[in-house]
């Protein structure tokens, strides 16, 4: 094998291994608080999600506050479009994520 082919093939492998575990977990997790959290902000339209993560929003979401940067919720809102808001969804958004 070339000196190319062979650590390739190897990420592939280790990138293919990630995403069976990654899955196989994502399946049998719990929902933790934070995404709660997270899949309650997604729900908000984006300036009221703007202001509720800079915390100058009245919205009571029944959760956590969230003072993330936007980029992870910006991300999410576009992901959400494509695949929907649900909690596997949201599950493999961060496997892709972490993947990428």
């Amino acid at each position: 094998m070339s000196t190319i082919i062979r650590p390739a093939l190897l990420a592939l492998a280790t990138c293919a291994l990630f995403v069976a575990m990654a899955g196989l977990f994502a399946l049998r997790q719990s929902i933790w608080i934070d995404e709660t959290t997270q899949l309650s902000g997604l729900a908000l339209d984006f300036r009221t999600q703007l202001a509720w993560l800079a915390g100058s929003s009245d919205v009571n979401l029944g959760v956590p506050p969230d003072r993330m940067p936007p980029l992870s919720y910006w991300l999410g809102g576009l992901w959400t479009e494509v695949f929907g808001l649900t909690e596997g969804s949201m599950r493999w958004f961060g496997i892709v994520t972490v993947l990428v």
